[in-house]
């Protein structure tokens, strides 16, 4: 029960940085382009 309880923790984190990251890199992106801009 604990493991599958930390694998089920550890995949919410996965997904959640899969989301932020990506999210994060394209808000950088586009703020570097509007100050080259």
């Amino acid at each position: 029960m604990e493991n599958n309880s930390i694998e089920k923790k550890y995949n919410i984190w996965i997904i959640i940085l899969s989301i932020v990251i990506p999210v994060a890199v394209a808000v950088l992106f586009i703020v570097k382009l509007k100050d080259l801009g």
